[in-house]
């Protein structure tokens, strides 16, 4: 369907610049140190397997159709470098309860933080300089 997508996008307007971004992982691939954001090593290789197919598609399909801002490989030194915490939010401060399991986590929301949103807009203003 994102072909059809691209296709109706520029019937609409023939003349706009399409711009897509890559999704970027919000989680930290080492072992953390003091940042807010947990360290969650499995979490990054499991995000890292659908998000790098998604990011093919995406990167694959763009010739002669749009533009992409690459947010992942933006970010990706961040996970790596274990400050993804200054860019992401992840984890809620409270502790959740799952009542059926009768287990306490964390619960993961994982969005930008300002520098994160800055990284992002960049990446975006880098396509229209």
């Amino acid at each position: 369907d994102f072909p059809l997508l691209v296709a109706k996008l520029k019937e609409l307007n023939s003349e706009a610049k399409i711009v897509f971004m890559t999704i970027y992982n919000p989680y930290n691939k080492g072992h953390l140190g003091s940042t807010e954001n947990e360290s969650d090593i499995d979490m990054h290789d499991f995000a890292d397997a659908y998000l790098s197919d998604i990011n093919a598609m995406i990167t694959s399909y763009s010739i002669g159709n749009y533009e992409v801002a690459d947010v992942y490989t933006q970010m990706i030194d961040y996970t790596t470098a274990e400050t993804m915490g200054d860019y992401t939010y992840m984890y809620i401060p409270d502790i959740y309860r799952i009542p059926i399991l009768n287990v306490d986590t964390k619960l993961a929301n994982p969005h930008p933080k300002e520098a994160g949103q800055l990284e992002i807009y960049y990446k975006h203003l880098e396509l229209f300089d």
